[in-house]
């Protein structure tokens, strides 16, 4: 079993550089066309802010893509990312001490995730109608419970620095994001649990006759993803000082576009963390890029949905070329 993986998982790796390399020129061609498009696109000040704003949905993008990559999605991102705010939020208020806060949020959002795998895999609904499930009674609990209101006034110093601290100007949520991306470039390449991770996306019957424990992976990716849902949560509330029941509301589809851009396979079997990390960049680079140019927000929806469907059809495509390359060396 180890060596027909460890085949899988190399093999892949010589796919995913070649991909990469591709990514990182598709993000500089946009680059220049967006700073040919607007002189106040490409200063420095605009990049620092481009940089300071993709942390956010880099780290849920890195979770979404190890969902993506057994085969799944999880569409209850956003919502899990709007009532782990409120819950930080409430408990701060409420005088708990600030970190004992942060880590309730995010066990909450581990937990959310945690059900939404067990539901997945135990009862064998899919994934598709589970997690919207889920996000339509988080979104109804928060209804309830806020009445639509936010919660201002979250002005602990400590809490404030995870948002808007800075080390030798970059900010602690850039630092906390690539601290997320390396971790999970080591777990998702460098460990076992990320070889079957790819294993049960590009085939859970094989990987099942081969003694990978599906139920038990699947439901760890959907708990992971719902923790780095809460941490993008306690960063962004962190950074405005404020918890949102509505702050979710735009993410789910940025993330899942993030991850998409960076090369996971709607079909599964693919894993490219670093990619996530390039489709975050480039998703937010496109949102502000379109602001610079004072594009009406009611429009960046639209580009956002042409860009997914470009990216599927672009995996569509690609995942058919294979196959017939496939095919015909056969």
């Amino acid at each position: 079993m180890k060596v027909q993986i460890e085949k899988l998982q190399n093999g892949m790796r010589k796919i995913y550089k070649k991909q990469d390399f591709g990514l990182v020129v598709i993000f500089f061609i946009i680059f220049v066309c967006l700073s040919l498009l607007s002189n106040r696109f490409a200063t420095l000040k605009n990049i620092f802010t481009i940089l300071n704003q993709s942390p956010f949905i880099t780290i849920m993008a890195i979770g979404m893509t190890l969902v993506i990559a057994t085969g799944g999605i999880d569409l209850s991102v956003g919502a899990i990312m709007s009532i782990t705010g409120i819950i930080a939020g409430d408990l701060i208020i409420g005088g708990v001490n600030v970190y004992l806060a942060i880590a309730i949020a995010l066990a909450a959002g581990f937990i959310i995730g945690l059900i939404n795998g067990l539901i997945i895999t135990m009862l064998k609904i899919t994934d598709f109608i589970v997690t919207l499930s889920t996000m339509t009674i988080i979104q109804g609990i928060l209804r309830v419970h806020t009445a639509g209101l936010s919660i201002f006034g979250l002005d602990s110093p400590d809490f404030i620095w995870l948002g808007q601290g800075k080390i030798f100007d970059i900010s602690i949520p850039f630092i906390i994001s690539m601290i997320v991306l390396v971790i999970f470039l080591i777990v998702t390449y460098k460990t076992a649990f990320g070889k079957y991770v790819i294993s049960i996306g590009s085939n859970q019957e094989a990987a099942r006759l081969v003694g990978i424990n599906i139920a038990k992976t699947k439901t760890i990716v959907y708990a992971l993803c719902g923790l780095l849902s809460a941490l993008s949560s306690i960063l962004i509330t962190a950074k405005v000082s404020t918890a949102m029941p509505n702050l979710g509301d735009d993410y789910a589809m940025n993330v899942i576009a993030a991850a998409v851009i960076g090369g996971a396979s709607l079909s599964g079997g693919k894993a490219r963390i670093f990619g996530a990390f390039i489709g975050s960049l480039m998703m937010t680079m496109i949102r502000n890029g379109l602001n610079v140019m004072l594009v009406d927000s009611s429009w960046h929806q639209v580009v956002i949905g042409i860009i997914i469907l470009v990216a599927v059809g672009f995996d569509v495509f690609n995942n058919a070329r294979q196959k017939m390359v496939k095919h015909t060396s056969n």
